[in-house]
């Protein structure tokens, strides 16, 4: 049994604890909910025929799944055990590469810029990106 003053003292720890679990969580759920943004911004650019924002895209839907991650585990640790379907308060990005119009519209804008004379050597190497493009080019 504690004394009073333990008493008192472990409940201030445990409520520093939960309030910097809750500001975690909001930290997370901020970044999460920015990260959506920016993907739904290069998801409607991309559907308009705009294929340079395919790195950009990767690299953020990435991030954007870690932190949907961080969210569901952030939640546990606080105490929640059932979680909201982030489809109802999120843009859930769909990946780029799905269909194949997506992987002619990749492979098409990645011939343009490697036959472009003005890219280095460097460049046009690092733009390529393994896949099946099978029917796809002049």
């Amino acid at each position: 049994m504690l004394r009073p003053l333990e008493e008192a003292h472990l409940q201030q720890v445990e409520q520093e604890l939960l309030e910097e679990k809750a500001h975690a969580l909001g930290r997370i759920g901020r970044r999460l909910l920015e990260l959506s943004q920016k993907l739904n911004e290069l998801w409607r650019r991309w559907t308009a025929g705009d294929p340079t924002v395919l790195e950009a895209y990767v690299r953020i839907r990435q991030e954007f799944w870690t932190y949907l991650w961080y969210w569901h585990v952030q939640r546990e640790a606080a105490g929640f055990r059932v979680h909201p379907s982030p489809e109802t308060w999120l843009f859930i990005p769909p990946p780029l590469t799905s269909d194949d119009e997506s992987k002619r519209r990749v492979a098409n804008h990645k011939l343009e810029a490697a036959s472009s004379p003005d890219s280095p050597p460097a460049v046009r190497h690092a733009l390529f990106v393994p896949g099946d493009y099978s029917g796809v080019g002049p």
